[in-house]
């Protein structure tokens, strides 16, 4: 038999056997014995023991890549039944709340659809006060509109009024500035007054004479209605030329016991005309 080594014949004597491959080998060929060489019936060659521990090797790792394999896979088990009840717990609580999230949203629901029909009611009810509304602004321009015809046939009969009053008045001066005294006759102090002027003025030309009521009672206005115009224009006229003079009257002319007040005969006038003229004396004192 040939030796492995130097592959020359191998005298029974000399030769070990591998008791894993079977092959010879001399013994002066092996540099290195192992551990089993005083036992030729199982020793191995450094060859096979190499291949031996190869396999251990990786019939090792194998064993526990598998090993690892059924824990990671208990593992896995143990996680997946747990994270299934967790899942389950999860979704049952899930489950819930969507129940009670479709019960408020059905609450919600019929809550929108009532608010809807009460906004539709309302909305009706606020056309309806609309329309009334645009019924009365028409109905108050119709008022305004016969309101404002009333105030100028009003203005129009106060205006006519104020003409018939005034005509009514157009044989009266009124006298200011003549003090009253106890038991006067007004008659003769406008005779007096008009022969002051030079004009003629008997007691039967005036139809009468008073004095208004004033708070001044001793310097109130004398109101003299004569019987024709005519001598009441005639005596506005003298007076007023002596005005014109800058010789104006004097109460002290008819009775030398009066004050020296200036005396002041207008026309008397309507209780209208007489506001319009003190109106218009404040505008030419402005």
């Amino acid at each position: 038999m040939p030796c492995n080594v130097c592959k020359s014949n191998v005298s029974p004597a000399k030769k070990i056997t591998c008791s894993f491959c079977g092959k010879f080998f001399h013994k002066s060929c092996l540099s290195v014995f192992n551990k089993n060489k005083d036992d030729p019936l199982n020793w191995i060659c450094e060859e096979c023991e190499q291949n031996i521990i190869i396999k251990k090797n990786i019939t090792s790792r194998k064993n526990r890549q598998v090993n690892d394999k059924i824990l990671e896979a208990h593992d896995e088990d143990n996680i997946t039944s747990t994270d299934i009840n967790e899942l389950k717990s999860s979704i049952s609580i899930i489950l819930d709340k969507l129940d009670i999230l479709t019960s408020s949203y059905s609450s919600i629901e019929k809550s929108v659809s009532f608010l809807s029909d009460k906004v539709d009611e309302y909305n009706t009810k606020l056309q309806s006060i609309v329309q009334k509304v645009k019924d009365f602004d028409i109905r108050l321009i119709g008022y305004e509109n016969k309101i404002s015809i009333l105030e100028r046939e009003i203005d129009l009969l106060k205006g006519n009024n104020n003409i018939t009053e005034q005509a009514k008045l157009a044989n009266n001066l009124d006298i200011t500035g003549i003090p009253k005294t106890t038991n006067e006759n007004l008659k003769l102090v406008v005779s007096t007054l008009a022969k002051i002027v030079n004009v003629e003025v008997k007691e039967e030309h005036i139809n009468k004479t008073y004095r208004l009521r004033h708070k001044n009672q001793d310097n109130s206005r004398i109101i003299v209605e004569f019987t024709n115009k005519e001598i009441k224009n005639n005596l506005l006229t003298a007076i007023k030329s002596r005005v014109k003079t800058k010789m104006p009257l004097i109460a002290k002319e008819i009775h030398k016991n009066f004050p020296e007040n200036h005396i002041y005969v207008n026309e008397q006038l309507s209780v209208v005309n007489r506001k319009i003229y003190w109106l218009a004396k404040q505008i030419a004192k402005k």
